[in-house]
C-alpha cells in the first residue's frame, strides 16, 4: 500500500466493525463506503462491495479485528482501489490542446473505466476524475495540507488548470466476502454485473421503447441469407450528407443504438489508437505482391524461385553423356601412348656430379644434427625425470608440515587460544569491509515478502545472510588478538547493519507505524550493500562535488543511499553537537538524493538532553505537532526523510526516538 494513501485513509473518521468474516458481511450489507484493514491486509469498499485486497488476500480478515474508516466521498475508495490495482496508461494530453472537458465527454459516452489524473506541470495541487462504466466522480487533494475536495467544484478547478493529465485503463475485479449465501452473492454478482459498481446508467423509457420498435434480423431473414451465400458484401458509399446511399439492409443482430453512438463518441480521442488496435495484417515486403502480382501460379511466390526451378530441370547431363564421351577407353589409344618405360628413362637429364655431391653432405650435416638434438632430449627426458621426483619429495614433505600446522591449531583451539599469521588495526580493517545482504534461497522468505506481510521474522532470519567483502585478505588475520570474523561479528557496526535487516522491519509493522515511518518501513526491503565508514557524493554543479562522511551507509542495488548513520562507542552520552553534524550532512545528502529515507543516531550509553531538544526542534516534534509522520526533517511538500535515534546495550538496539 502507498503510504500516501495510507495517510489519508486513517484520517478518516471510524466506523465500528466486527470481527473476521462477519464484519466484513456487517459493513456489506449497511452498505459502507471506506476502508477496512486487518493487521497489514487492506481492502476498500463502495456501496457495501468489496473492490479489492491489497498487501494480503481475503483470507487475512478471518477472525482477525477489524479497522473500518469511512470515506467522505464515495470517489475515493474507488480512486485508491484503481490506484492500488495499476492500469496502463492509455493517453496523455495537454489541457491547452485538449481540454479536460473534452476527454470526459468522450470517457463517459464510451463507458471507460479507469481513471484521469492531472498532476504534472500543475503546482496547485492533484486532480482526479474516476470512471466505472461511463459514470464519472471527481476528487482533488490541493495545497501543501492536501484540502480534500469532491463533486462539481472538484471538476471545475481541474478544468480550469493547465497541465498534463494521463488517462488509465483499470480493471476492477470485484472480492467475494467468504462465509456468505450463495443465493445472496449470486444475486449481488447479477447486479454488479447489471449496473457496475458505482451504478450504471440505465436507459429512460423512451429510449427502450425506441429499443423495442426496432427492426430485428428476424423481420428479414433473406438478407441474412443472401450474404452468407454471396460471402461478400457490397460496401456502401456515403453520400456526403451522413446518409448512407444504397438499399437499406435488415439490421441483424444489432447492439442499441445508445451503444453504438457511445463507439462513434469514443473514437473522437482515441481514434489512432484504434486503429492500431484493429490493424491485423503486416504489408508485404515484396513489391510485386503488394501490387497483387502471382508468382509461380501462386501468391507470394518469388520470381527468383521460378526461375532457378526451371533452369534446375536443364541443368545436370547424364552419367554417359558428353562428359563420357569426351574420354577415349584405353584400348582406343594409340599404341605409342602406352607404358614405354625404356624410351622415357632414357630421354631424361643426366644428373650434374657436383650437385650430388652437394646434397650428399647436405644429407650427412642433417643426420648429424638429427643426433644431436636426440642426445639433448634424452638429456632433458632425464632431468625431467629427476625434477619429477623432486617435486613429489616436496609434495611430500608440505602435506606432513599442512598436517602438523593442523595438529597444532587443534591443540591452540582445544586451549583457547586464537593463532593469527597477521595483524591489522581495527579502524582499518573497517573501512576496507561492504557487508551484503543475500539470501540461502530466493523464492522463500526475504524482505519484500516480510514487506508484504507474507513472511514471518524466523523465516527471514533463516533464510537471510548477512555476507561481507573486504579490500584485503582475511585468512589468518588477526584484528585486537581475534580473527576477523569473530571480530567483525562483534562490532556495533555490524550489529547496527543485522538488527535494521531482521528486527527493525517488525518492530514497525507489528506496532502499527507503517505510515508514520514509510520512509523506513518502505526503504528495508530494498537494502543490498552496507558501507562501513564510507562517504557519499553530492554534486555541486559544473562537473565539481563533494563528499558527506558516515559510519554506516545502507545502499540500495544501484549505489544510492537508503540510510546513513553515525555511531557514539564510547561510554560518554551523545551530544547535541554529534546530533546536529548528523543532522546537517544528512540534509546535504537528501537534497541531492530523493531516495533517502533515515538518518539514525546511534551510542553505545545514552542521549544528553539537548541531543533529544536538538532532534526534537528539527522535526518540530512535541506534544503539539500535527504530522503524521515521527520524527521527520521536511526538505518540500512531498520529499524528506526520518531523524531516528537509537540506543545500544547488551548487543540489542532499541529505537528511542521516535518512540514506536
Amino acid at each position: 500500500m502507498d503510504s500516501e494513501i495510507i495517510d489519508a485513509v486513517t484520517g478518516w473518521d471510524s466506523a465500528p466493525a466486527e470481527r473476521g468474516y462477519g464484519g466484513l458481511r456487517s459493513l456489506a450489507d449497511d452498505g459502507f463506503t471506506g476502508a477496512v484493514v486487518a493487521g497489514m491486509t487492506w481492502g476498500f469498499m463502495l456501496n457495501g462491495r468489496l473492490l479489492g485486497v491489497f498487501d494480503g488476500t481475503v483470507d487475512g480478515f478471518e477472525g482477525e479485528s477489524i479497522e473500518a474508516y469511512r470515506a467522505p466521498d464515495p470517489a475515493l475508495p474507488l480512486l485508491y482501489a484503481m490506484r492500488e490495482t495499476g492500469g496502463d496508461v492509455r493517453a496523455q494530453y495537454y489541457t491547452e490542446e485538449t481540454p479536460l472537458q473534452d476527454a470526459d465527454g468522450t470517457l463517459s459516452a464510451g463507458g471507460f473505466t479507469g481513471y484521469v489524473e492531472l498532476s504534472e506541470n500543475v503546482l496547485s495541487g492533484d486532480y482526479y476524475v474516476v470512471y466505472h462504466g461511463g459514470k464519472s466522480m471527481s476528487a482533488a487533494f490541493v495545497g501543501n495540507s492536501r484540502r480534500l475536495i469532491t463533486g462539481d467544484e472538484a471538476f471545475e478547478r481541474a478544468s480550469d488548470e493547465v497541465g498534463i493529465y494521463k488517462v488509465y485503463d483499470v480493471d476492477i475485479d470485484l472480492v467475494d466476502i467468504p462465509g456468505g449465501d450463495p443465493d445472496e452473492e449470486a444475486d449481488e454478482t447479477a447486479g454488479v454485473a447489471a449496473g457496475g459498481v458505482a451504478g450504471g446508467v440505465a436507459p429512460t423509457g423512451d429510449e427502450g421503447a425506441e429499443d423495442a420498435d426496432a427492426p430485428t434480423a428476424t423481420d428479414e431473414p433473406g438478407a441474412t441469407a443472401t450474404a452468407d451465400e454471396d460471402g461478400d458484401e457490397t460496401p456502401e458509399v456515403d453520400d456526403g450528407d451522413g446518409d448512407l446511399v444504397g438499399d437499406e439492409p435488415e439490421p441483424a443482430d444489432e447492439e442499441p443504438a445508445p451503444a453504438a453512438s457511445a463507439d462513434a463518441a469514443a473514437s473522437d480521442v482515441f481514434s489512432a489508437e484504434a486503429q492500431w488496435r484493429n490493424a491485423r495484417s503486416i504489408p508485404s515486403l515484396d513489391p510485386r505482391d503488394a501490387e497483387g502480382e502471382s508468382v509461380d501460379g501462386r501468391p507470394g511466390t518469388p520470381r527468383s524461385h521460378q526461375r532457378n526451378t526451371t533452369h534446375a530441370t536443364h541443368r545436370r547431363p547424364s552419367r554417359g553423356g558428353a562428359a563420357a564421351e569426351s574420354r577415349p577407353s584405353s584400348e582406343d589409344q594409340p599404341p605409342q601412348r602406352r607404358s614405354q618405360p625404356d624410351e622415357q628413362t632414357s630421354e631424361e637429364p643426366a644428373v650434374d656430379p657436383a650437385e650430388a655431391e652437394s646434397l650428399k653432405q647436405r644429407v650427412e650435416a642433417l643426420a648429424s644434427e638429427r643426433d644431436r638434438l636426440k642426445s639433448e632430449r634424452d638429456a632433458l627426458r632425464e632431468e625431467r625425470d629427476e625434477h619429477r621426483s623432486r617435486a613429489e619429495e616436496l609434495e611430500g614433505r608440505v602435506a606432513e608440515l599442512e598436517s602438523e600446522v593442523e595438529r597444532l591449531r587443534g591443540q591452540l583451539d582445544e586451549a583457547g587460544i586464537r593463532s593469527t599469521d597477521r595483524s591489522m588495526s581495527a579502524d582499518e580493517a573497517l573501512r576496507g569491509t561492504n557487508l551484503f545482504v543475500r539470501y540461502a534461497r530466493k523464492g522463500e522468505a526475504t524482505l519484500e515478502k516480510a514487506h508484504d506481510g507474507q513472511a514471518s521474522r524466523e523465516e527471514v532470519v533463516e533464510n537471510l545472510r548477512l555476507e561481507h567483502h573486504t579490500t584485503f585478505d582475511t585468512e589468518g588475520l588477526g584484528i585486537d588478538g581475534q580473527p576477523y570474523e569473530e571480530f567483525l561479528h562483534e562490532t556495533p557496526e555490524y550489529g547496527f547493519a543485522k538488527w535494521v535487516v531482521t528486527d527493525l522491519l517488525y518492530e514497525i509493522g507489528e506496532t502499527g507505524n507503517r505510515s508514520s515511518l514509510a520512509g523506513v518501513f518502505d526503504s528495508i526491503p530494498k537494502a543490498d550493500r552496507i558501507e562501513l565508514y564510507g562517504s557519499v557524493s553530492i554534486p555541486l554543479g559544473d562537473g565539481e562535488a563533494e563528499s558527506r562522511q558516515f559510519d554506516i551507509i545502507v545502499r540500495d542495488q544501484m549505489g544510492e543511499p537508503l540510510f546513513v548513520a553515525n555511531l557514539n562507542d564510547s561510554r560518554d552520552p551523545a551530544t547535541r553537537p554529534m546530533v546536529t553534524q548528523l543532522i546537517k550532512d544528512s540534509k546535504g545528502v537528501a537534497n541531492a538524493k530523493e531516495t533517502l529515507g533515515s538518518a539514525f543516531m546511534v551510542t553505545k550509553s545514552f542521549f544528553e538532553p539537548g541531543a533529544l531538544e536538538a532532534a526534537t526542534e528539527e522535526t518540530g516534534g512535541g506534544l503539539l505537532s500535527r504530522s503524521k509522520r515521527k520524527s521527520f526533517v521536511k526538505l518540500s511538500r512531498k520529499q524528506g526523510y526520518h531523524l531516528c535515534l537509537v540506543e545500544a546495550r547488551g548487543g540489542e538496539f532499541h529505537l528511542n526516538v521516535p518512540d514506536l
